[in-house]
């Protein structure tokens, strides 16, 4: 099982069922979005180091890794897919883990519905067995 997915900043396995969404090679915006952005115009079945953005809704924002592909990011984000880094501004530190033979980042976020300080991403952090570095 290929794909990834994350919920509240819980990594979960989702489903073996193929999904797949079109870019449209522009920044995507708002709740929920699954545009891709950035250099390539990643399109619906290109490959790089996508970020899955759910800062409004659980305070964090997913880094994968490159050679990542839009399908199985997009079938598990929960927020905007894009291609750009994750946001720095309120940072309170990220998480570096391991998981399905990837190594994912996620940031942590001072504000939104979980505002994250740094005790309380340590304890996430510590949970997906991952080193967590303070912003």
């Amino acid at each position: 099982m290929k794909c990834l997915g994350f919920a509240l900043g819980v990594l979960v396995a989702c489903g073996s069922g193929s999904s797949s969404s079109t870019g449209t090679g522009s920044t995507g915006t708002g709740s929920g979005g699954a545009a891709a952005s950035g250099a390539g115009g990643a399109g619906g079945a290109g490959s790089g180091k996508f970020i899955c953005d759910a800062h409004t809704k659980a305070s964090y924002c997913a880094e994968y890794p490159a050679g990542s592909t839009q399908a199985e990011v997009s079938s598990s984000c929960d927020g905007t897919l894009g291609m750009a880094p994750c946001p720095t501004d309120k940072s309170v530190g990220s998480c570096a883990f391991t998981a399905m033979g990837k190594t994912l980042v996620e940031v942590y976020y001072s504000d939104g519905p979980k505002a994250f300080n740094v005790a309380t991403a340590t304890v996430d952090c510590t949970t997906k067995l991952g080193t967590f570095t303070k912003a």
